[in-house]
């Protein structure tokens, strides 16, 4: 592996740091992606994940997606991820489910797992690949990690042509849009990896539903902010309203979107 930039480093730790944090758990809720945990089981589904299966899922959150995999096939999930706040409420959460026999959590890094060759016959990666810096070597690493014919599952956001300035920057790379790609460039760096038959469906309506949702919450808690209801410190309400105004307006005229993709290694 190439030796991380600081900005790439900078980036994976404003991810964590942002995911981890009180308000954006209160405004994405525990799936922390578009979607929610209805997506996750049709990613499932698609998978055909069984009881006999070893799932990897990265950038795994507070485990809301690993511990439905586990309960609805009956799998064995380990989540990653780079947040170490993140994965100890995960082990938790695991923990209160008495699912800690079949979900496990460590921190991680995606673009360097310390898996053997093989380990795991399905992965999935929800709405975080688009956040990664060096994403060739995220997939490069699924594909070394799966067993020949595993099957790989991501769900992300599409981005087609370039973005207006209010939707640039680190904040807007943390938010999952500022590196995301094209549904051709998905496919290519799926394809790039060594992955075959890459099959992808639009889910576009997830986004927009949760840009909406978004929308209603960031609002309601400028209201309670500016009646003293309570304060917020690390962010900044009327840029994420602007930001979420920008998203809409791309969303509308088609150049973001949300997509399910799926491969076989």
């Amino acid at each position: 592996m190439t030796q991380e930039t600081l900005t790439d480093q900078l980036i994976k730790a404003c991810c964590a740091d942002f995911y981890q944090s009180d308000l954006v758990r209160s405004l994405l809720g525990e799936t922390l992606h578009p979607g929610g945990l209805e997506l996750t089981q049709k990613l499932g589904e698609t998978l055909q994940l069984e009881e006999l299966d070893r799932v990897l899922d990265v950038a795994a959150g507070l485990g809301a997606s690993a511990i439905l995999l586990a309960r609805t096939f009956g799998c064995q999930v380990v989540g990653i991820d780079y947040g170490e706040e993140q994965v100890s409420q995960a082990r938790r959460r695991a923990f209160d489910n008495k699912l800690f026999d079949k979900v496990t959590f460590r921190q991680g890094d995606a673009e360097n797992l310390k898996d053997y060759d093989g380990t795991y016959d399905a992965a999935i990666c929800e709405c975080a690949l688009s956040t990664f810096p060096n994403k060739p070597a995220a997939v490069a690493e699924l594909h070394r990690v799966l067993r020949p014919g595993g099957r790989v599952g991501i769900t992300d956001v599409t981005l087609d042509g370039p973005l207006p300035p209010e939707l640039s920057g680190v904040a807007a790379s943390v938010a999952c849009i500022g590196m995301a790609l094209s549904r051709e460039g998905y496919q290519e760096l799926f394809s790039h990896a060594g992955f075959a038959n890459v099959q992808i469906t639009d889910y576009s309506h997830a986004i927009r539903d949760l840009v909406k949702q978004l929308q209603t919450k960031v609002m309601m808690a400028r209201l309670a902010a500016s009646s003293g209801i309570f304060q917020v410190e690390s962010i900044d309400l009327k840029a994420t309203q602007d930001l979420l105004m920008a998203a809409e307006k791309e969303i509308k005229e088609g150049h973001l979107g949300y997509i399910m993709l799926t491969a076989a290694a």
